[in-house]
């Protein structure tokens, strides 16, 4: 008896020496979009935004408490923090519970006073009460009630068991407001439950009882959903949404890591489907059942672990697995603790099953941390003193996370602002109005329908007057092609009012409206060829159609392949390739010019084109075995009433100004490799370059910086000029804080311009080059010095 006391209070130090941190800070971080996420599912809750009407997201509206983040709202956060503590312990109370029940309790157990009890115990404790989100241990808490019917006597202890079958019910409802992927697990297993139960008992009364937890399950889910404030009115929206979100989560953000984790956790997989075989041969059916549900649990963290899995050999989305998996396999140790095996194979079998763990990165113990956020809670619950001073701090640091120019912050004052793409907890910081897109982060808006809820919201929604926009993507994505319609719908109802370089203002046009798309041409063809635009085309959609096995292969793990695009520019360069979500891709996908970054980015909303690059043509490859897209496709091309000033507009429309204006050529290059000019070796402005073609492709780069002396401010861009025939746009605003310090001007530090000159319509022998360097107004262009240009065979 002294043993067993001494274990379990071992346990319980150990927990309260692994509680992960209670008191999180949203800044600094190195992560802001994930850190923007979790804050605005607090944000969510405490403005009652509706969920599935007015948000849309991978958890629900009790997300919040799956992070212990100091939100502003600080009942809140010490709502998240007793939370976390609660279920923490709850699930180690189950366990233990669990533990007395098979070894202790049990004489005949197989594991009774040997060795691997005292190393799981130990194990678990670490694991579960350090790493584990709080919607999986409500959800293994719930599994593991439920399997462990199978043992119960369903005459004796009927009571017991439906007691059993409502707080399983319960515990996934609550597990599936947190997190919504658990919903369809949560029902599929609930539902294949009393199927079980026949299949063992062969009795009505226990079948139609099974079905119980499902019951507890829906009713709790409505009850929870009602009392925080959500409207039962939403719920066909909610579920749609949901359904958006989970269905094209695997094609669109699945991602490869380390081929070892992938090996262990499929083998693992493989090793159960083949413990359930051997069960259903050898006729143990209470067995067969309970591996059977503990599998379907073990597929639901794979799919959640491994479809996005992060590279590294520990941490992660793939740590989930590993984490839960070794939960998973000790509760089975205990399931086959009642089998007739001997002490030396039992522990053999954990042991491998331990150090398999730490391959995983699953175990991570630091008691002094622990310690010290355990007394942080408790000084932060008690001294109201202590939060406003962490409150104001964490501003503070969001402030300095995201520096947004005074000028914006200015315009904004009080009136209604949505971030686009992801960093949303600079509203904190700068107490913005803050209204979210309904699919909050843009890179999540991966289906049609999810697509057009932004869309949707940008068209109608008049008080949404102002958008802070950063041209950036995820996992090496053109960002203009996540959410295509909704940049589409951007483009249309919202111009640039100020510009920058990380963060931009957009402002709402006085009219707003669907831009006018009419088809000019389509085209089928097959992937890894290059397709030309017709020249006029603004917009296109691409229609690749998955293969029948790409639904199971996404279904059981993930695609096998990737899907990328290049583009050929107007100037011959190859650009890409990137990242291409085909699910989104019949959304209108803008291609009239190529947006290369923050700087274009302004140009285009304000209808200024003339420093892009036109697209001239496209490739769709893929990379991996590609059994998920037909090699076939189709191509539909539009035409839009957008209006857009380009090259021709500006040699039509300016100019040349007679006073001087400062610039700098910095270098020149020859398909970014042969140098022909550099300023750091030769200080003298160029005025003759020679040169060898080789090839029509041949390209070359120039890159400096130059400025409107006149207007005090940057340029609005530079065009190379050849022979007074040529127009090649070098683009502008690259940032020269350099430039900027030297001629003391805040104005000049986006002077920089960099791009590429084609050859391929340039004869052999004598050129003039001159840059034509727009004034700030657009109305004229200062020249630069000639160039002669020298082209040989």
């Amino acid at each position: 008896m002294r043993k067993k006391t001494f274990l379990i209070i071992t346990v319980f130090i150990l927990i309260l020496t692994t509680i992960p941190d209670l008191v999180k800070v949203f800044a600094p971080t190195g992560d802001t979009l994930d850190t923007s996420w979790c804050w605005l599912l607090g944000y969510a809750f405490s403005n009652n935004l509706q969920w599935g009407k007015e948000i849309i997201f991978t958890f629900g509206p009790l997300g919040f408490l799956e992070n212990t983040y100091f939100y502003s709202n600080h009942l809140l956060w010490l709502i998240t923090a007793i939370t976390s503590i609660f279920v923490r312990l709850s699930f180690c109370a189950i366990f233990i519970y669990f533990l007395y029940l098979y070894v202790f309790k049990n004489k005949d157990s197989n594991i009774h006073n040997s060795i691997a009890s005292y190393i799981y115990i130990v194990a678990i404790s670490i694991i579960v009460s350090s790493s584990i989100p709080i919607s999986m241990l409500l959800c293994l808490m719930a599994t593991l009630i439920i399997a462990d019917t199978f043992n119960c006597d369903f005459i004796k202890n009927n009571k017991i068991v439906l007691i059993r079958y409502v707080l399983s019910g319960a515990l996934f409802a609550f597990s599936s407001l947190i997190k919504f992927n658990i919903i369809p697990f949560s029902i599929l297993f609930l539902l294949i439950y009393p199927f079980l139960i026949e299949y063992n008992f062969k009795s009505k009364k226990n079948f139609f009882q099974g079905f119980v937890g499902l019951f507890s399950f829906i009713l709790v889910f409505l009850l929870i959903y009602l009392l925080i404030g959500q409207n039962l009115s939403n719920l066909p929206d909610l579920f749609m949404g949901v359904y958006e979100i989970i269905k094209g989560y695997t094609p669109a953000m699945f991602l490869n890591g380390r081929i070892l984790q992938t090996f262990g956790a499929i083998t693992t997989l493989l090793y159960f489907i083949y413990l359930i075989l051997n069960s259903y041969k050898n006729k143990q059916k209470i067995l067969f059942s309970q591996l059977f549900l503990l599998l379907l649990l073990l597929f639901l963290v794979f799919k959640e672990g491994f479809v996005r899995q992060d590279p590294g050999i520990a941490g992660g989305h793939a740590l989930s697995f590993f984490t839960v998996c070794i939960i998973v396999i000790a509760f089975t140790i205990l399931l086959y603790s009642r089998m007739r095996l001997s002490n030396n194979f039992i522990n053999f079998i954990f042991l491998f099953i331990f150090c398999f763990n730490l391959i995983g990165g699953s175990v991570n113990i630091n008691g002094a941390n622990s310690t010290k956020s355990i007394i942080n809670f408790i000084n932060l619950s008690f001294n109201k003193h202590e939060r406003i001073k962490l409150q104001q701090s964490t501003d503070s640091a969001i402030r300095n996370q995201f520096k947004i120019d005074s000028a914006i912050l200015q315009t904004i004052g009080d009136k209604s602002v949505t971030i686009i793409p992801w960093d949303l907890m600079m509203a904190q910081g700068y107490n913005f109005k803050f209204t979210p897109q309904i699919i909050p982060q843009a890179y999540s808006a991966y289906t049609p329908y999810l697509d057009e809820q932004n869309a949707k919201q940008i068209l109608s929604d008049i008080t949404l007057q102002k958008i802070i926009y950063t041209f950036e993507d995820i996992d090496n994505r053109y960002p203009l092609f996540s959410e295509p319609y909704t940049f589409m719908a951007i483009l249309s109802c919202y111009r640039t009012e100020i510009q920058g370089n990380r963060y931009s203002l957009l402002t709402r046009r006085d009219s707003c409206h669907d831009l006018n798309l009419t088809s000019i041409s389509s085209i089928k063809t097959e992937l890894n060829q290059w397709v030309d635009l017709p020249s006029n085309a603004d917009f296109m959609d691409i229609y690749i159609n998955p293969t029948f096995i790409s639904h199971i292969i996404d279904i059981l793990y993930k695609p096998l392949s990737q899907i990328y695009i290049s583009f050929k520019l107007s100037n011959n360069q190859i650009v890409g390739p990137y990242r291409f979500i085909p699910t989104v891709s019949g959304d209108h996908l803008f291609v009239k010019y190529f947006i290369r970054n923050q700087s274009d980015l302004n140009d285009i909303m304000n209808g200024d084109a003339y420093n892009l690059l036109k697209i001239k043509s496209f490739k769709i490859i893929t990379k991996g075995i590609n059994l998920d897209y037909d090699n076939s496709y189709n191509v539909i091309f539009y035409n839009s009433d957008a209006k857009f000033k380009d090259i021709s507009f500006l040699t039509q429309n300016t100019h040349l100004l007679n006073q001087p204006t400062s610039y700098t050529i910095e270098s020149i290059t020859l398909n970014n490799t042969k140098p022909l000019y550099n300023l750091s070796q030769n200080p003298t402005p160029p005025t003759d370059i020679n040169l060898t073609k080789n090839d029509k492709n041949d390209i070359i780069q120039m890159s400096g910086w130059a400025v409107d002396s006149v207007a005090k401010n940057a340029d609005r861009g530079v065009i190379a000029v050849i022979d007074n025939k040529y127009f090649y746009p070098l683009g502008s605003g690259v940032q020269r804080p350099d430039v900027s310090k030297a001629f003391n001007n805040l104005n000049y530090e986006y002077s920089g311009f960099s791009g590429s000159i084609p050859l391929n319509e340039l004869s052999y022998g004598k050129h003039i080059l001159t840059l034509r360097i727009i004034s700030y107004d657009e109305t004229g262009y200062y020249e630069s010095k000639p160039i002669e240009l020298n082209i040989e065979k």
